[in-house]
Formats: C-alpha cells, structure tokens, sequence
C-alpha cells in the first residue's frame, strides 16, 4: 500500500509484509517491493492501498506512484514527480475526486509525519493535515462524491488514524473504538461519502481489522475466521457496492496470500490458485465489476509478483513476462480498455508498469523510483 506491504506501500506494504512475515515465522526476506527504512515499519498495501479508487476509469488520467510520481501522456509514462517535500518521502496511495483532484498520501520519512498532495490539472498542491503526533502515517484514501477518508496509523500511539475530507477540508475522525494496544489501518474503500469498509492489522494479536463506515460512524466488524483461518492480516480492499467486495492479505500461519469475499452482504474465502508456491501473499486488488478484477502480490519463494483474475468465476494466476531476477508487484488499476499493474526491479533498482494487451501482459513503461500503487484514470 501499505512495512507496506500494503506494507499497499512501498511503505505500508513492504511494512505489512516484514511485519506478517517475521509475525509468522518466517526465514524469507523481502522480495523487492522496496526498503522500508521507518523504525515503525509503516508505510505501503497496499498500495495501494484502497483498491476501490475509480473503479470505473472515468477519468482518463493514468498515474503511478510511490517515492516518486509518473503520469501517463500520449501513449507513454513520464515522470512529473514534484519537489514540495523533504528529500525521503513516499506516497501510498491515491484517489481522484470527482475526476477534478487527485489525492495522493503518503509519510514524509524526514518529519516522521503523514502527508496529502493534491493535483488539480495544473500544479501540485501540499495540503494541511491536523495535527497527530510526533510519528504518524497516511496509508491509504478512497472518495466518493466530494469526500474522501483518508487511514494509516499512530506510532506514537499504537492505534488507526482516520481522517475525512469534505470540500478541501480536514479533518480526523475523533471516536473510534479501541481494538488493541498496536493496530492500524491499510486500506479504505467506499461505497457512499457516509459508508464504506476499512482494513488492517492487529500487530498485538496477530488478526486481521475490518471496520465499517455506516451513516458517518465507524465500527469494527468480525472478519471471517472460518475455514481453518484465523491469524492473517488484511492489507487491501475494494467494495463494488455496500454487499459486494474483496479485501486481501496474508495468512500469518501458512505463508499464504488470503481472500476474504462479500456476496450479498455475507463474507467468505474462495478457493485461491494452488500454483502459487509456498509462501506468498496479496497486497492490492482492482474491480472492473462485482465479479470481474484482478489482485497482485508477491512469491516470496521466487522473488516474482503474481496476478490472479476472475470474471464470473475462480480466481486464476496469470502469466507474467521475464523481468529482473528479484521482482515484485505492488498496485493493480483498471480503466476502460485495460488493466494495469505496477512494481519495482530491486536488481535495476527500477519501477515498471504492465499493461494487459492483446491476452497478454507487456512491460509498458519503466520508472526511476520504487513504486506503491498505480490509479487508472
């Protein structure tokens, strides 16, 4: 996101995946979704975190981001990053506002604080945030109509930070119930300005967070812990509607990427690829429809990204093509003629977007800066 793995950041979800991997046992190393230098380990699921962001790619204004900012112009990706920040800064995660503003957020790493960059067609513009603390992330941000929230998490604290956005204006989300002594949040998606889903990790207890927005209040949710899963962590999700969504994540337990699916208002796992190795994890997802989209995330075993699909069926592994030998997938987006996918060559020291074309994936652009995340237009 966004530790990103979604720590869905280069942050947030390189964070979250150290995090669910050294939670979980495991001896495996970071396969290239970037370093992720915050004592706190916060920062990208992913990103990109919210998954849910224009969903439609109405538009037509493609970017890529992460320690850097790339839009796509006249059939090619060229790098717009802005200098408004420090020089250690990252972006998370982003959202449009009705096709006007583009919201991205992310952790200045110099000021140890959470950060909001807003592009309005002409120039980027740094955006006031209130006050948290002396340690704090934004992780991930969805919209709908003139409102956007915005999550991440308190270091200081050990809780979730929440914040609204009502025409231009912040402000953070005060009452939230207490789920534990070290928990934030990885990704949001809406469903109305006053209703939607957000999810992250229980680093205390090593479980997944799910919360709902109804009528303007949020509450925690119980997640599904049937089917023999139990502790896993949630980095990333993308609501269609208020009954139908996806959210992802990895099973602390078995070194495995987890699903977790809402049909007509109830949550269940589907049944995920068996062709994905032994340890691996999913860190961003991209609806086209309720039952059409794509997820990406990492093989640890293979330092390789992976795709799964579905449309009006299972979830199934796409073919990827060669890249550098430790490579890893990090941000999924979908607009009206295809599906793009991003992430970073830790050997090339690179980000790259692919681009579904012609039943295939191909490299469509290369970028001098890891990446966290990627929105359609």
């Amino acid at each position: 996101m966004r530790f990103f793995v979604k720590f869905k950041l280069v942050g947030l979800v390189m964070a979250i995946g150290v995090a669910a991997m050294l939670l979980a046992g495991c001896g495996c190393s970071e396969a290239g979704v970037g370093d992720d230098d915050d004592d706190n380990g916060g920062g990208d699921g992913g990103g990109g975190g919210g998954g849910g962001n224009n969903p439609a790619g109405d538009c037509e204004k493609p970017f890529a981001y992460g320690e850097g900012v790339a839009q796509y112009v006249d059939g090619a990706w060229i790098d717009a990053t802005p200098d408004v920040y420090s020089t250690d800064w990252r972006l998370n995660d982003a959202a449009w506002v009705d096709c006007k503003e583009l919201i991205f957020v992310g952790h200045d790493t110099d000021k140890n604080e959470g950060i909001a960059l807003t592009w309005d067609d002409s120039a980027y513009i740094v955006e006031s945030l209130p006050s948290v603390s002396g340690d704090w992330e934004l992780t991930a941000i969805d919209s709908a109509g003139d409102t956007a929230v915005a999550v991440g998490g308190d270091w200081e604290s050990g809780s979730a930070v929440i914040m609204t956005r009502v025409k231009g204006e912040w402000e953070r989300v005060q009452a939230l119930p207490h789920v534990s002594n070290n928990w934030w949040l990885t990704g949001v998606s809406l469903t109305g300005p006053e209703s939607g889903y957000a999810v992250g990790l229980d680093l205390e207890r090593g479980e997944p967070v799910l919360m709902k927005l109804d009528n303007g209040d949020w509450n925690t949710q119980g997640p599904p812990g049937e089917g023999g899963i139990s502790s896993y962590y949630l980095y990333a999700i993308a609501m269609h509607d208020k009954e139908n969504g996806l959210a992802v994540g990895r099973n602390l337990n078995g070194s495995k990427g987890v699903v977790i699916w809402m049909t007509n208002g109830v949550w269940h796992f589907p049944v995920t690829p068996g062709d994905l190795g032994a340890d691996w994890d999913l860190v961003d997802l991209a609806l086209s429809d309720a039952d059409q989209g794509i997820l990406v995330g990492r093989r640890f075993d293979t330092s390789t990204g992976i795709v799964l699909e579905f449309d009006n069926g299972p979830l199934r592994s796409m073919p990827l093509p060669d890249l550098a030998d430790e490579w890893t997938l990090n941000g999924a987006a979908i607009d009206k003629e295809t599906m793009l996918v991003c992430g970073y060559e830790e050997e090339l020291g690179e980000g790259f977007i692919l681009r579904y074309e012609n039943d295939e994936w191909i490299i469509d652009g290369r970028l001098p800066f890891k990446t966290t995340g990627i929105i359609s237009g």
